[in-house]
C-alpha cells in the first residue's frame, strides 16, 4: 500500500522501509507522482489519456504536473509525436528502465550512507569545537572592563 504522505526522517531511519517508501523518499515523490510512475512502468509507454484511464483519474492537470516532476528528475522521458491525419501533436511518455532506477537508487543510498558515516565520525570533533567556541564567548563576557 502506498503512503499518501512520505515518512519523516525519524520514521524512515527507525523503520524497515518498503521499496515504495524508498523510491518516494529518495526521489522526493508524493503519492500521485509515485502512482503515475508505477502506472507508466506497467504500461511501458502511454499518452496522458492512457495514463488517466489506467489510473482511473480524471484530473489531467494533476497528472501533467506529476509527469513534469518525473521528467525533471529523470524518471520519465517525453516524446512529441504527430497525430495521423491532423496538424496537431501529442506527447508520449516513456518510463526509465527499472534496472537503471535500481542502480541509481543504490548509488544514491551508498553516497548518502558514506556522508552520514563521515558526519558521525566527526561528531566528537564538532562537539569539542562547539564547546570551545562557547567557552571563548563566556570568557570574553567575564573579562572586566
Amino acid at each position: 500500500m502506498f503512503r499518501k504522505e512520505p515518512l519523516s526522517t525519524a520514521e524512515f531511519i527507525n523503520s524497515n522501509p518498503r521499496c515504495e517508501q524508498l523510491v518516494q523518499c529518495i526521489y522526493g515523490l508524493n503519492y500521485l507522482e509515485f502512482e503515475t510512475f508505477c502506472s507508466l512502468q506497467l504500461l511501458r509507454v502511454s499518452d496522458i489519456n492512457g495514463l488517466m484511464e489506467h489510473m482511473d483519474r480524471s484530473d489531467r492537470t494533476k497528472i501533467n504536473r506529476a509527469l513534469n516532476k518525473l521528467i525533471d528528475i529523470g524518471l520519465v522521458t517525453r516524446e512529441k509525436v504527430s497525430v495521423d491525419g491532423k496538424s496537431g501533436y501529442k506527447y508520449i511518455y516513456h518510463p526509465r528502465s527499472l534496472i537503471e532506477v535500481k542502480a541509481e537508487l543504490k548509488e544514491k543510498v551508498d553516497n548518502w550512507y558514506q556522508e552520514v558515516v563521515k558526519e558521525i565520525d566527526n561528531l566528537v570533533l564538532h562537539f569539542v569545537e562547539k564547546v570551545q567556541m562557547q567557552n571563548k564567548t563566556e570568557n570574553k563576557a567575564k573579562v572586566p572592563l
